[in-house]
């Protein structure tokens, strides 16, 4: 009776240790994965709202993001906008829909010699006389947006004066040709280089 009573004990007291060791582990393996999760959560909440903030933050206005631009950069920036704004829409009106940008680029005395133009000119209207006036024609090519060059400015005075030009491809040559010239002319206002003048290049 002792030994089998001895057993019994040795029995229940090995058990015991057995449940107890297996009861930890369970207990431990989802602590880790919640605390897992949570930090999971918890990072792509942070990636959500840095995402949202930089989404959020306001794109740089068009002339803090050249105010440094030299004029002949500024000259061949402005002709690249505006020839990507026309291709847009058959009906595009890159003055009316982006005047902000447009004012960026050009002098408030160029911008009332522009309105004054849509409202006097007989031969062209709208869009159309404020694409004569830049280019000299209505007869553009998309390809020009691609191929602008402009040169070093001259200086007389306070005006810098720059050779556009714009190339296409030449039919049947299969090589870039220069199909339009335009001299503009810039100033400086408020600390930036801004268009005041478009003419014929001599």
């Amino acid at each position: 009776m002792k030994g089998f009573a001895l057993l019994l004990v040795l029995t229940s007291w090995t058990f015991g240790l057995t449940v107890d060791s297996g009861s930890p582990k369970r207990g431990r393996v989802p602590q880790i994965e919640g605390r897992e999760n949570t930090e999971s959560a918890n990072t792509e909440s942070s990636n959500t709202k840095s995402a949202n903030s930089d989404s959020e933050k306001p794109l740089p206005a068009v002339g803090e993001s050249r105010s440094s631009m030299p004029p002949e950069e500024v000259a061949s920036s402005f002709y690249r906008w505006y020839l990507h704004a026309l291709y847009q829409t058959p009906t595009a009106d890159p003055f009316r829909a982006n005047k902000a940008v447009v004012e960026q680029y050009c002098t408030a005395r160029l911008l009332q010699k522009l309105a004054n133009s849509r409202r006097t000119s007989a031969a062209e209207k709208g869009p159309d006389a404020d694409t004569v006036y830049f280019f000299g024609t209505l007869d553009l090519s998309s390809e020009w947006e691609r191929n602008i060059a402009a040169s070093t400015p001259v200086m007389k005075g306070v005006a810098a004066v720059v050779h556009i030009t714009f190339r296409g491809t030449a039919q049947n040559r299969g090589r870039l040709d220069v199909e339009q010239e335009r001299k503009v002319v810039l100033v400086e206002a408020g600390g930036l280089w801004k268009i005041d003048d478009v003419g014929i290049w001599p």
